[in-house]
Formats: structure tokens, sequence, C-alpha cells
């Protein structure tokens, strides 16, 4: 495995000092906040492939969504691939040449939203329903210039919804899983363009023991030698978990006693925490982590970005209005993870380039 991309995350710390590396917030947020005024569109998103489906249907909108998240300040963007499943995806007739191209795209829409954040224009052009004042990039030092591209793979149950307690079937065996991700994962790494000196991969909101296992022996396929273990062995490897609390994961599992032993072990994930949880959690779900991490003499990154607290509307798949977190209450929480340890900070579901904005400010 490279140490490329590790070192130069190590760097970026060393020299903020006082500041984490910021990741980007939710994509279905910001992109229900586009489409608000375009139902239609708005539509898509209720369906199993989620944003996946805006790949074929509005791609533009997607890259928007990514070019918003680095104008406002993170360094870190996740692909839009979470829900992308090539059994989904030819559940809902899309031909195995579109999905490929589809796959493709994932990452070649964060790719090209880096390229027009180094483009002197591009602040002219940004969204104006945005209502933030971003400064002007030619202004940002070349550290700041520097971005990186998280390759999201989602768990196997976000296409029921079941990231949020990790209640699989019995049926389901380990082998199913592994096979789950490999898919996948062959699909999205055919990009040529994927590099390991800006690149990892994200397994996110993983609910369940059983995944983890499955993604830790899907690493050390060595003796597999498809393009997909051949990259995955070069690609840096980051794994965020979902949480009902601060002491167990979705499924019910101890953290502590059996999910953050199992990850420690694997050279190759170079980061572990935690997404997708309520954000009253978080501040003692680092504090344990770093906890552990310094037991076990472990250097890995920590890395979280919960939800911000919003309700969620299963009935209508929207969030309550006046439920959750503000940008700026959110991001004054950020300022207590950063010292109980946290690498890496943004936001999962109800969070927008605003609650972004905002955790940049608290670390100027």
């Amino acid at each position: 495995m490279s140490l490329e991309l590790q070192n130069q995350l190590k760097l970026i710390l060393k020299q903020r000092k006082n500041s984490p590396i910021i990741l980007d917030g939710g994509l279905g947020s910001e992109l229900h906040r586009l489409y608000q005024d375009n139902k239609d569109l708005e539509q898509l998103l209720a369906t199993p492939l989620w944003s996946a489906i805006i790949l074929d249907k509005d791609p533009q909108s997607i890259q928007k969504t990514h070019l918003n998240y680095f104008l406002a300040g993170c360094d870190i963007c996740i692909t839009s691939s979470y829900q992308a499943n090539p059994s989904v995806f030819k559940q809902q007739g899309i031909s195995e040449q579109k999905m490929e191209n589809l796959f493709l795209l994932t990452y070649d829409l964060v790719l090209e939203s880096i390229k027009q954040i180094n483009n002197p224009q591009i602040s002219q052009q940004f969204d104006e329903n945005s209502n933030i004042n971003y400064k002007n990039q030619n202004q940002v030092n070349q550290q700041e210039q520097k971005k990186f591209i998280a390759i999201s793979l989602g768990p196997y149950g976000a296409k029921d919804g079941l990231e949020y307690n990790g209640d699989y079937s019995e049926k389901l065996q380990i082998q199913d899983l592994v096979e789950f991700h490999k898919q996948r994962l062959y699909q999205i790494l055919k990009n040529p363009n994927i590099t390991n000196v800006n690149s990892f991969l994200l397994f996110e909101t993983i609910p369940n023991k059983l995944e983890i296992q499955a993604i830790i022996q899907l690493i050390n396929q060595e003796k597999n030698q498809s393009i997909c273990n051949q990259l995955t062995k070069r690609l840096p490897i980051m794994v965020s978990v979902q949480c009902q609390n601060a002491e167990k994961n979705a499924k019910g599992e101890n953290l502590i006693e059996e999910i953050w032993p199992l990850l420690i072990k694997q050279e190759q994930i170079i980061g572990i925490g935690i997404n997708c949880c309520m954000p009253q959690y978080v501040e003692e779900i680092i504090q344990n982590l770093k906890q552990f991490l310094k037991q076990n003499n472990s250097e890995k990154f920590i890395i979280c970005y919960p939800n911000s607290g919003k309700i969620y509307d299963i009935e209508n798949k929207k969030f309550k209005p006046n439920t959750g977190l503000d940008p700026q209450q959110f991001s004054e929480l950020t300022a207590k993870w950063y010292k109980a340890g946290a690498d890496i900070i943004g936001g999962c579901c109800g969070t927008t380039p605003e609650y972004i904005k905002e955790i940049k400010n608290v670390f100027k």
C-alpha cells in the first residue's frame, strides 16, 4: 500500500496545528435543496438507487454539489457511489454498459469539481441560491487547495434502509457480503483516473460486525488476482460505522469490545470512525475510540461525520421541519469532537454546504 496519501493527511494536520481535515456534508441533503423547485427530480431520490439514479438523470447536479462543498471549505469529497449497486441498477432497467459508465462517473464528477475550484473564474459561478459568501479561491494557499476523494462504498442493507439497525437476513452468509462489495469495487476501480495519491476507499455506515468481517476478508484475499483486489491492495481504506448510541453500533454490538479490535489489526485501513449517527453521541464515541487506539499503540485517523440531528419523515421521504441542529449549532460541537481526538470531521444526512462553511469558520 502506498503511504503517500497517509503522509499527506498527517502533514496537513501537523501544519494546521489546531484544525481537523474537513470532510463534506450530506449529498442527498444538498440535492434536495437544489431540487426544491423541481418535484420530478426530487422524486428520483426516493428510488432504491437514491442519489445514484441522479448520475443517470442529472449528473451536473451531483458535480455542482461536490463543487458547493469544496467551495464551502472541505478538503475531502465523497463520491456518489454510496448506493450504486449492480443488482439494483439492473432492477431499474439500466444496461450493463450504462452501469459501467455510471460507476466511472461517480469518481470523475468529484475529479472535475477539483479542477474547477482551481479555475480563477469559478468563484463567480457558484450557486446563487446558497446565501453563502465564499472567499476568492485565488487567495487560498497551496496547502488549502489540496483536495482528496473518498470513494464511497455503502453497506449491503442501504437499499432497504437496514443500515440503521443492521438486521440482515439470518440466511445471509459472510461470503454473500464479500461478493456484494467485490462486485461494486470491481466496477468502481475500473476507472483509470483513480490514484492512491489523492484517493481512498471509504466503507461507510457499516451497521454490524458481520459486514466488518466481510470487508476485512475482501481486503485480505491475496490469492485472488482480480482487478478488484489488485487495486484494493494499493488504495488506503477507511471504515466508518453507524451507531445507535455512544457504546453500540446499529446492530447493538459493542464498539470497544467487538468492532474496533477487528479494524485496528488491518494495516491497509488507515482510518476508522463513525457516521450517520446522532450528534449528541459523537464526543463520547471519539473519546473512547481515542483512548482505545492509544492503549493499542495505533495511529489510525479518527473520522466522524454524524447527521444534523434532523428527524426523517419516512412516509413523506423528507426531513421534518424545525428539527435537528442548525449549521452554527452543529459547528460548535465540532470543536469538542476535535478536542476529543477526531482528525477528520464532516456531516452526513441533513447537513449542507452551509454546515461545512460554519465548521471551517470554527477552526480559522
